[in-house]
Order: C-alpha cells, then sequence, then structure tokens
C-alpha cells in the first residue's frame, strides 16, 4: 500500500496565492471572465486561488493511487520486465519519461533516472522501488507559476545538484517542456544512453494545472492535448538521448474487430461511437513515429499481450480518457458489452539519428 504525505501542498498555495495577485494574472482573468470559469468548474471552490490548488492536489493524489494500483497489477503480471527484455535495455543511464509509479524503474538496471510532474506517483515510485532492494533519490518539489499560453501550471524547483549517474535519481519535471531533465544531463555534459516512454495509448494526462482547459469550457471550447504528451517525447528524444541511443516508446494498442460502429453514452449524456475509439488508441502511435521518422532509424520489437482485469482496468484504451475516470470508461465498454478488450502493447525502439 503506497502512503502518501502531502509535503508540497503548503508551498503550492503560498505560489499561487503570490501569483494570484500578479497584474498580469488579474488582467489574464478580466480577459477570462472568471464568473464564467466559476459556472463551469463548480461553486466548490470558494476561496480562490486556495480551493483550486486543494482540489489540483487531490486530483494528482487521486490518479497517482489509481496508477499505483494499475502498476502493481502490471509488475505482478511479469508486464514491465518483458518490455525490458523486449527492447534489450542493460546498461547505461536510462531515462524514464513519466515515469508514473515507477513500475518500470524497478525492472532497470541501477543508473537510472526516473521523470514525472506527479509528486505523488514519484512517492510511489520511490516506495515501490525500495520494496525491490533498489536505493533512490528524490526531488519533487514544485510551485505554481503563470505563462500567458497556459494559465497556471505547475513548475517543477530546477535540479541543480551535482550526480552520480550511477545512483537512481527521481526528478520532478514537466514533460510538455523538459526543462529539469535536459538541465540536469547537459549540466553534467551527458546524454542518455536510452530514454523510456512506456504504456501511452488512447490516453491525455494534461500535464499543467488544466487551468486553462477549463477557460476553454467556459467559452464552449475544449483543445485535443491527446497528442501533446507523446508528440513532445518524440520530438525531444534526440536532446535527451546522445546520436545512437535509443527511444523505447512502448504503446498500449487495442486490436479491436468488432462492429464498425458501437453506441454508448457517457455519464453527461454525450453519445460516444466507442468502437471507432478503441480502433484509433491502435493507430495512433503509429501516426506519430510516422511524423518523426526523421530523426530516427525504426526497429518494431512487436507486441506484448495483455490480460486486464475489469476490475482494475489499469490499460486505459479509450482515447477520451482525459474526460472519463477508469470507471467511465468500464461503464462505457459495459454499455456495448465489451468486458476484456484485446490490450497488447506494442514496443518500438527508435535509434537516434
Amino acid at each position: 500500500m503506497v502512503v502518501f504525505v502531502e509535503e508540497n501542498i503548503e508551498e503550492l498555495l503560498e505560489s499561487a496565492r503570490a501569483t494570484w495577485k500578479e497584474p498580469i494574472v488579474q488582467e489574464f482573468l478580466k480577459k477570462t471572465r472568471i464568473d464564467e470559469l466559476v459556472k463551469v468548474i463548480g461553486e466548490n471552490f470558494k476561496v480562490w486561488p486556495d480551493d483550486f490548488i486543494r482540489s489540483i492536489d487531490k486530483s494528482m493524489k487521486s490518479y497517482a493511487n489509481c496508477w499505483a494500483a494499475a502498476s502493481k497489477a502490471h509488475s505482478e503480471s511479469g508486464l514491465y520486465k518483458k518490455i525490458v527484455e523486449a527492447a534489450d535495455i542493460k546498461s547505461g543511464l536510462t531515462v524514464d519519461l513519466g515515469c508514473g509509479s515507477g513500475g518500470l524503474l524497478a525492472e532497470l538496471p541501477d543508473g537510472w533516472v526516473g521523470v514525472d510532474i506527479n509528486n505523488y506517483s514519484l512517492q510511489a515510485a520511490e516506495q515501490h522501488v525500495r520494496s525491490r532492494g533498489k536505493s533512490v533519490e528524490r526531488f519533487s518539489r514544485s510551485h505554481i507559476s503563470f505563462d500567458p499560453d497556459s494559465g497556471f501550471i505547475l513548475k517543477p524547483h530546477p535540479y541543480l545538484l551535482e550526480t552520480d549517474f550511477k545512483k537512481n535519481i527521481l526528478i520532478a519535471d514537466d514533460l510538455r517542456t523538459f526543462q529539469n531533465t535536459i538541465r540536469l544531463l547537459y549540466n553534467q555534459g551527458v546524454k542518455a544512453d536510452t530514454a523510456t516512454f512506456t504504456m501511452w495509448g488512447g490516453f491525455s494526462n494534461y500535464l499543467g494545472v488544466e487551468f486553462i482547459d477549463w477557460i476553454a469550457k467556459a467559452w464552449g471550447k475544449k483543445e485535443d492535448n491527446s497528442l501533446l504528451l507523446p508528440e513532445r517525447v518524440l520530438e525531444y528524444g534526440p536532446k535527451i538521448c546522445r546520436q545512437g541511443g535509443r527511444l523505447v516508446f512502448a504503446v498500449r494498442t487495442c486490436k479491436f474487430e468488432g462492429p464498425e460502429n458501437l453506441f454508448a453514452y457517457d455519464r453527461k449524456g454525450r453519445r460516444i461511437d466507442v468502437a471507432e475509439g478503441l480502433r484509433s488508441a491502435s493507430r495512433s502511435g503509429e501516426e506519430m513515429i510516422e511524423k518523426y521518422k526523421h530523426l530516427y532509424e525504426l526497429e518494431d520489437k512487436g507486441e506484448i499481450p495483455v490480460t486486464v482485469d475489469e476490475n482494475k482496468f489499469g490499460l486505459n484504451v479509450y482515447p477520451q480518457a482525459a474526460d472519463y475516470s477508469q470507471q467511465e470508461t468500464k461503464e462505457l465498454l459495459d454499455q456495448v458489452g465489451i468486458k476484456n478488450p484485446p490490450v497488447a502493447v506494442r514496443i518500438y525502439v527508435l535509434k537516434v539519428k
């Protein structure tokens, strides 16, 4: 069982209060009509920005707890070990981008860096790898900042320490920019031998504080950020890995071969084509790799089948999962009679040119 400590909440609150008072922020809020925003996100936020930040912190903890449970099941099934073996990760510096609760890290040879924006996920990763007899140091402090293009953002503290890459390290970083990761490597004059990005698929985990998403909803708009994170990984891979180094890109897929259309209704009454959603989960990874193939030499390592326990729906393959919890996704599948979708992890190894 993961034990979470709310070690960062006070710093988040203090930085949010200070940021909230900045003239540029107040001007931004006037333009976005905060009264309309409140109508969209609910009236539970009586004290701004405190209640908003506490809600985000709670959401991050919930996500970390949910993924830790799913990751535990995948670890016990041997899935992460199979990924390491299939990708032939044996030695050298490995950077795991979006390491979550550390399932893959626990299977890697020592000398790795685990990267995630979620402080609670990094806590879970630390506890998991220590339970496997590995030592690790964690640096996961962050604060609230403001970006005119993204609203409030969760910004990690810069990592400036000298580093022995023979040790295992967990750091906080925003995977839209990789600033902390690149700073860590460049300050030591090295690049990674291997970078890993695993278990993504049909899944959008927006890395900011989702402030801009809620503002967009207030204006009746919703940006599609579903490809933001994996495309950033493919784009920044050559900055993180040395020439000849490898990016292991392990994508969740669902080889659904049922009817062309299967419609269900979500909790808001929206009509959803579940069949198309499941199929698109398999297409998206291939389409992104095609877009960035000029940066890499591609080797397809094939698929590892995954048995999904419907009570621990850990591989959320539905592409609009940013809008749905795992339980809500399961409800959609139940409506169309799909109990255990044929899920697999497809492994691509991309060698940096």
